[in-house]
């Protein structure tokens, strides 16, 4: 299949993001994409998702009168706005395409992911085995002192972070511009490895070891909520798939959650403590999280009733990022007011409803997605939105049937059906009759022809007839058996 129709573009432009990065212009994705798929996005028909995506934009857009009234307004900050609403385009056209998209196409889109998020997990691991000796790329990375800090951040080389627990522990930035950006793409990587659709992608070994270079990343980005999404995830699709695949599987799961709720409580205090040793021994993400929330709830009060916000996100004096960030729906709510916070949800429940399948990846990724969004933002630039249409293809694949090399086994046995006949009794009305047989014969009428051999006095397929012997009289074919 040719890769002219939109989603053979939008599997393209997955994998032109490598490109873009090694260049230093990933900061630009996301405004390419809109660009490319606008026409996609006009032509769609509009789905609750794609339409509460563009309520979003919008809510962004108009909301941009009250940061400015409000004194926000600045040539960086207006190109952050600019930034922001072409991922939420983006992202509506992106649904619009996979709800278009015939299988070859998704599965393509797949594939497309599963590259970028592998080779991210490698330039992460990479980084931080080689430091302190950096990468050759990006290839713009000499002036990224020069721009602003959201383009920065993808064009750096400094692909590692060496400032956690007092310099001890190095943290894999890779290709994604952050931390926790980067652990959260390596992550759902691991997640869509273990779809039937990622088989077409690379033979069993190769995605063995692409998990463990997406595990090992997720593990050097150090970044503990991503690591307890992930753990969560995997603990749900696979209690998915023992309670399906045996008949004794909700006695097993059942069992398993016992035991994982007894754990918990056992080890919850020393959980506690190691946390708590943690945040002692640097600036904690608590406690910088914790200054940003309140300065950003601060000037989200002075507007009363937010139905629409300041659309701008203003620097705060003595926080680590701008107000307004580090939080999804916090953020959008100062941003985009209580319309865009709506709009958010609405998308949240009809993604719910949409990547409903016998699969549990596809719900899994979309909570992975949505619980991750509480501490960070979504609309950053980078790719943790592509795995929410990577979800929407997952759940549209596990309905459609599967080619013969992405075959699962069936839910409840690995055995295949077989008919069984059933003995139907006679109905308690049914009157007595003849023996079923051809009917009779009255007069003036010719019978029926019989089939096949039975013609010449012979049952169906040319033996002898029945009566056939010495004494019996010529058949109309001159006797001939």
């Amino acid at each position: 299949m040719s890769t002219a129709g939109p989603g053979g573009r939008l599997a393209g432009l997955v994998l032109a993001y490598v490109v873009l990065w090694t260049l230093g212009l990933a900061a630009g994705f996301w405004v390419l994409a809109a660009v490319v798929l606008l026409p996609a996005l006009l032509r769609s028909r509009l789905t609750a998702v794609s339409g509460a995506l563009l309520v979003v934009a919008a809510a962004l857009v108009l909301s941009a009168a009250i940061g400015s009234a409000a004194g926000y307004a600045s040539v960086d900050r207006f190109v952050g706005l600019a930034a922001n609403v072409a991922v939420w385009l983006a992202l509506a056209a992106m649904t619009g395409v996979v709800a278009a998209s015939g299988p070859d196409e998704l599965r393509r889109l797949v594939r497309a992911v599963l590259t970028v998020g592998t080779v991210h997990s490698v330039v992460a691991v990479v980084a931080v085995w080689l430091y302190p000796t950096l990468l050759p790329v990006p290839l713009l990375a000499r002036y990224a002192g020069s721009l602003p800090p959201g383009v920065a951040a993808f064009t750096t080389d400094e692909l590692v972070v060496h400032g956690w627990l007092d310099g001890s522990v190095l943290r894999a930035v890779g290709m994604m511009g952050n931390t926790t950006w980067s652990g959260a793409v390596s992550a759902l990587t691991v997640l869509v490895l273990l779809s039937p659709a990622a088989r077409s992608w690379a033979p069993a070994p190769w995605r063995l070891l692409a998990g463990v270079a997406c595990v090992a990343a997720v593990y050097l980005s150090y970044s503990r909520a991503t690591q307890i999404a992930l753990a969560v995830a995997l603990l749900v699709v696979l209690l998915r798939r023992l309670w399906r695949a045996r008949r004794t599987g909700p006695a097993v799961v059942v069992a398993a959650c016992g035991l994982l709720a007894a754990g918990l409580a056992g080890f919850a205090p020393g959980v506690v403590e190691a946390v708590t040793t943690v945040n002692a021994a640097r600036a904690g993400s608590a406690e910088s999280r914790g200054a940003i929330y309140t300065a950003t709830l601060d000037r989200l009060a002075e507007l009363g009733l937010p139905v629409l916000g300041y659309g701008l996100k203003p620097r705060g004096e003595g926080l680590v990022a701008s107000i307004a960030t580090h939080s999804t729906y916090l953020g959008l709510t100062f941003r985009a007011g209580l319309v865009g916070l709506l709009a958010l949800l609405v998308c949240g429940v009809a993604l719910w409803r949409t990547c409903a399948a016998r699969s549990a990846l596809p719900r899994a990724i979309v909570a992975t997605v949505a619980v991750w969004s509480v501490f960070e933002d979504l609309d950053a630039g980078h790719l943790v939105p592509v795995f929410v249409v990577v979800a929407l293809a997952l759940a549209r694949l596990d309905r459609d049937p599967a080619p013969a090399d992405e075959e699962e086994p069936h839910d409840r046995h690995d055995v295949p059906l077989r008919h069984v006949p059933v003995a139907r009794p006679r109905p308690w009305l049914a009157l007595a009759g003849p023996a079923p047989g051809p009917a009779p014969v009255g007069p003036g009428e010719r019978p029926d022809p019989a089939a096949d051999g039975a013609r010449a006095g012979r049952p169906p397929g040319g033996g002898p007839a029945a009566a056939a012997g010495p004494g019996a009289p010529p058949t109309a074919g001159g006797g001939v058996p």
